[in-house]
């Protein structure tokens, strides 16, 4: 849901498509464990089990208003946590600037949220590790510039 302020603030070309991919840790499976979500079962395994058609998509599409919303999640070898990327396009014009500010805006507001923005370091992006166990949430973003008139697409936000 971190793609929701950048939405309303109108920063992102919404005729492109939004592309998430969520890795989750055991916990993520639900109360009751099945061969495909129980702990024992995961360890060692890195499995896509949902490409597409997650049951999350249409709550993804309906609180950010959008249709062209894709999702993968993929279970991973940790027990708690999750680590979703969002990639999606920004306007054209749109600069790195206005989306920390945006992004600093809206969770400075939020006593759980951690705005990650660090040039290097082994934490310089958001780690489920030192999030397990707490409230916290961190997020970063990525904005990839690209050249107009080229074969590219328009700013890239990872």
């Amino acid at each position: 849901m971190a793609l929701l302020p950048l939405v309303r603030a109108g920063l992102l070309d919404l005729s492109r498509p939004i592309i998430l991919d969520v890795k989750v840790g055991s916990s993520e499976g639900g109360a009751s464990p099945n061969s495909g979500s129980h702990h024992p079962e995961r360890a060692g395994v890195i499995r896509t089990y949902a490409p597409s058609g997650h049951r999350h998509t249409a709550e993804i599409i309906q609180e950010l208003g959008l249709e062209n919303v894709h999702l993968t999640i993929t279970s991973v070898d940790t027990i708690r946590g999750a680590l979703a990327a969002a990639h999606t396009f920004a306007r054209a014009g749109v600069t790195d600037k206005d989306l920390w500010r945006v992004y600093r805006s809206w969770a400075n507001a939020e006593p759980f949220i951690r705005v990650v923005k660090d040039k290097s370091g082994v934490y310089r992006v958001p780690d489920p590790k030192i999030l397990a166990g707490t409230n916290y949430v961190e997020l970063a973003l990525s904005l990839i510039p690209r050249q107009a008139g080229s074969w590219r697409w328009p700013p890239l936000i990872t």
